[in-house]
Parts: structure tokens; sequence; C-alpha cells
């Protein structure tokens, strides 16, 4: 049987840290393995400002959102888009139901936005309500009827009780998102996407 050789001390200190040891195992995303990829930039002369963009693209890659997170994210910078500079917000309150759903379901979800407009001393223009269930944005009256006073800018944006008065698909709801970005408007919440 042979014995495995062993490094005097002087050799081991003329040996790389990978030949004289096993690598350590880091999980990635660490700070150890943030560090040695600073170090491996900066000795290759890239210099602070890629370090910067490593560590922005670190902590993005780490962060896994979720698909309510990120619809989160998207409408409230919209909604901090819209509102610059604005002294005056004049909003529509706008609620979806069931057609058999009973009267106090449409006050309830209409009393929790403007309970959101007010917290945010937003002014009321008009309160719209569907009788629709879920159909498709597009089709709804009501909603059209909100999409004419953005577009008119009559109004800054739509408050509602949560992402289900405008649709529980992902995609019809980022639609929604982007029409109103495109009109320079907004939709802000009483509930954020993951409380439906």
């Amino acid at each position: 049987m042979v014995s495995p050789h062993t490094h005097t001390t002087e050799e081991r200190s003329r040996l790389s840290p990978r030949q004289g040891q096993a690598p350590q195992q880091t999980a990635p995303g660490t700070t150890d393995e943030k560090a040695a990829c600073e170090r491996n930039i900066t000795e290759s002369g890239m210099g602070r400002q890629a370090i910067a963009r490593l560590q922005h693209r670190t902590a993005l890659s780490t962060e896994l959102l979720t698909a309510a997170q990120r619809l989160r994210l998207l409408r409230e910078k919209d909604q901090r888009a819209a509102l610059t500079d604005r002294q005056k917000v004049q909003v529509a309150l706008y609620v979806l139901v069931r057609p058999d759903a009973d009267r106090n379901d449409a006050e309830r979800r209409t009393a929790e936005a403007l309970g959101a407009s007010n917290r945010r001393g937003w002014q009321v223009a008009f309160r719209a309500v569907d009788t629709t269930g879920d159909l498709a944005p597009a089709l709804r009256p009501q909603l059209a009827r909100v999409h004419d006073a953005v577009s008119d800018q009559r109004i800054a944006g739509v408050v509602c009780a949560s992402r289900v008065d405008i649709s529980q698909d992902d995609s019809l709801y980022t639609d929604e998102l982007n029409w109103l970005r495109s009109r320079g408007g907004f939709l802000a919440l009483a509930r954020n996407e993951a409380a439906l």
C-alpha cells in the first residue's frame, strides 16, 4: 500500500491554495464567494464599477421573487412614476363582483378601495362597479368607463380592493398595468397582489 505524499511546510507555502488543500465548498452567493469574485476582478484590473455591477446582478439572482411580488413591484413603480409632480390626485374606485354576489360584497369592496384612496389623500372622481364576474377586462363596461377617464386624463389612476377586481390571471393583470402605464395612469390596491 502506497501512502499518500505529504508536503513539508516549505512545499505547502509554495503551493497555490488549490494544490495545497481541497477547495472549500461554499453555497452560491455566500460572502466568501462574493469576496473571492471581487478579488479576482480587482486583480484582473476590471475596477470598482465592474464589482458594483457584479454585486447588483448577484443580489438580483439570489432573490427569487414570486409572480405576485414581481407584479406588485411593477404596479408600485408605475404608481410612483404616474404621481411624480402631481399635487392633486383624482382617481376612480373600481370593483368587480360576480353576477350572483349580494349587494354587500360590492359595497364592502368599494369601501375597502375608498379607504385605500383616503389614506393616500386622493380625491375620488367616481365609483364604478362591474357585475360581469371574471370576464376579460376588455369586455367590462364599467372598466371601459374608467379607461376613458384615464385616457382623457380626467383621473390619474384606479383604486381597487385587490387584484381580483382586475384579474387573477397574471397575463391579463400585466396587460392592464401596461395599458395604464402607456396612458400615464396607475393602479393602486387596498390589498397587495399576494392577498386576494
